[in-house]
């Protein structure tokens, strides 16, 4: 924290020092490295190769075709952070996602378009070969996933800020601070558990909130219907799980150089209910 005082003085930004500092979140960045997939052990996080699941859970589909395996995050091995609300501490997430990513997250109908499966540490876990039916291009590299406990500012473009009244000068130098302290745009670089989502083009919290109750949210119409307004205090519950970006090492190009941005909001996260998460897609 002193650090960033320290960064915050020298933008000009001490008229709303205190709206940074406390906005801050912890998160965990995670980074890549390219390995070979039988040399990860088994309940390892890693990025891409195949998954490691209970004998019991079936390979997850949609419209009878096998999604993508996408990572696996071994919450055991996560520093602790302070959050908002906490991951367990002994279970394997597994997240998969359609493969011909022709489902974004801002249609009701794209529900079953990915899926997350929290598996207990404690059960044996065993590595899953490819479904046959699933194309070459759908599956991905295996990488190791080192996990390193960090922080997390709002984005310049997220309206989280409007509400701290910077002018235009301060709303540049506030940009500036944050391209300085938060990770570039290369691929590659944010992967990322919990804190704020590195966004690609807008908030994503309402749009989660009003398309996962059945909202159509591709256009501003959903957005403006009586229904939104009755809804979007629910907004503030959801809270970024994971954050995929695209990355070369794996294979994975989400669109345009975009990210896969999996939500949650914080009752269901307590209570374990990791299929109630809702996954948007964004890109350049």
């Amino acid at each position: 924290m002193d650090s960033l005082e320290h960064y915050i003085r020298r933008h000009k930004l001490d008229r709303v020092a205190a709206h940074i500092t406390e906005s801050v979140r912890d998160c965990i960045r995670l980074k890549t490295q390219s390995a070979h997939d039988m040399t990860i052990a088994p309940a390892a996080s890693k990025l891409g190769g195949r998954p490691d699941l209970p004998a019991t859970v079936e390979w997850p589909r949609w419209h009878s075709s096998p999604l993508s395996f996408i990572a696996q995050i071994n919450t055991r091995d996560l520093p602790n952070v302070k959050s908002e609300v906490e991951l367990p501490h002994d279970v394997l997430l597994s997240f998969f996602y359609e493969p011909k990513q022709s489902t974004w997250g801002f249609d009701p109908k794209d529900w079953g378009s990915w899926s997350v499966i929290a598996s207990n540490l404690d059960t044996q876990l065993e590595r899953r070969e490819f479904p046959a039916d699933l194309e070459e291009d759908a599956r991905f590299q295996a990488c190791t996933l080192l996990a390193k406990k960090s922080f997390s500012l709002p984005d310049p473009n997220s309206e989280r800020i409007e509400k701290w009244g910077m002018s235009s000068e301060e709303g540049d130098a506030y940009l500036e601070l944050y391209e300085e302290l938060m990770p570039g745009e290369d691929v590659g670089f944010n992967h990322q558990i919990l804190g704020y989502a590195s966004q690609i083009q807008n908030d994503m919290e309402l749009e989660c909130q009003l398309v996962s109750n059945g909202i159509y949210c591709g256009d501003s119409s959903g957005y403006a219907s009586p229904q939104a307004k009755a809804l979007e205090t629910g907004a503030s519950e959801w809270r970024l799980l994971i954050q995929i970006d695209s990355d070369d090492d794996a294979g994975m190009m989400w669109g345009d150089a975009g990210r896969l941005y999996f939500w949650m909001r914080e009752p269901d996260l307590r209570a374990r209910n990791f299929d109630r998460a809702w996954m948007i897609l964004q890109c350049y």
